[in-house]
């Protein structure tokens, strides 16, 4: 049933925009100057580390299911479901979350933006979010005609398993870790831009070797560096863009920052399953 599938999808990309727009700007809120760049970076560690996880015990759950006499396709609902269950379980923690007050009992505020600065943070953020969100459309736009192939890529191209794809894609998040822990010490060492310049355009040489390769071995090392490169940045530019931004405006710059993204990647995601298709490259099911 597309159709359902389809709403379904929808309603689990609204959620993850929703917790997406407090997320980060409470981050600001709550975390010292300081340390932020080392707490962005050890949030996205600790999600990336959970994903190793769940792509291991997501790639292992369907043949566990099979030993009891699920079809393949009954492994994958079941494995589906218990996802469900644990993202569900998640809500006892945020249920129990507080909002932060110093000792005096008021409502802490971000010291990073005064009120007299505020005017001026405020007329240069709106040409900022501009150009950001323009850039954010030409990576979201690249990248969706290829991050969510990938699992397909190796499917189609090589034959792999579902637990092999289930491993591959936790590895890339094993070096996914091991890159945004690195990546406050790079900023310190290179500067913001340079870092981000190197380890997103470092990452295309990968993406294209993936391209032209049909050895799974060097398609598997791309594909573990393309993910580290791409996205080992992105904690301290989060970091980076939202410090620009006065603090009541922070929730709508990320929200305009992700539609950029998210926008354009679906534009890009639709075209190219449309040209794959006609090309053959899919398999008869996508």
């Amino acid at each position: 049933m597309p159709a359902l599938l389809v709403v379904l999808q929808i309603g689990i990309s609204a959620s993850t925009m929703l917790h997406g727009a407090t997320y980060n700007p409470e981050m600001m809120r709550s975390t010292d100057p300081r340390d932020r760049q080392v707490a962005f970076s050890l949030a996205f560690t600790t999600g990336t580390v959970m994903s190793v996880i769940a792509s291991v015990v997501g790639g292992l759950l369907p043949r566990l299911f099979a030993r009891f006499g699920a079809s393949p396709v009954t492994g994958l609902r079941l494995t589906l479901v218990v996802g469900a269950a644990l993202i569900l379980a998640s809500t006892a923690v945020f249920i129990r979350l507080r909002e932060y007050h110093d000792g005096s009992g008021e409502q802490a505020v971000d010291a990073t933006c005064s009120v007299q600065s505020e005017p001026e943070v405020t007329s240069s953020w709106k040409r900022f979010a501009f150009r950001y969100a323009v850039i954010n459309v030409i990576i979201g736009f690249g990248a969706g005609l290829s991050i969510p192939y990938l699992n397909l890529y190796f499917a189609d191209r090589f034959h792999a398993s579902t637990v092999i794809v289930g491993n591959l894609f936790a590895m890339s998040n094993v070096v996914l870790t091991v890159g945004v822990l690195l990546a406050p010490w790079l900023v310190r060492r290179a500067g913001l831009l340079r870092t981000i310049g190197a380890t997103v355009g470092g990452s295309l040489v990968f993406l294209v070797i993936m391209a032209f390769t049909h050895n799974i071995i060097i398609a598997a090392l791309a594909f573990w560096m393309r993910a580290g490169l791409m996205m080992c940045s992105t904690p301290v530019t989060d970091k980076f863009c939202l410090e620009l931004v006065p603090p009541n405006k922070r929730s709508v710059a990320h929200n305009i920052f992700q539609m950029a993204w998210t926008g354009s990647w679906a534009v890009s995601t639709a075209l190219g399953a449309g040209s794959s298709r006609r090309q053959g490259l899919l398999c008869p099911w996508s």
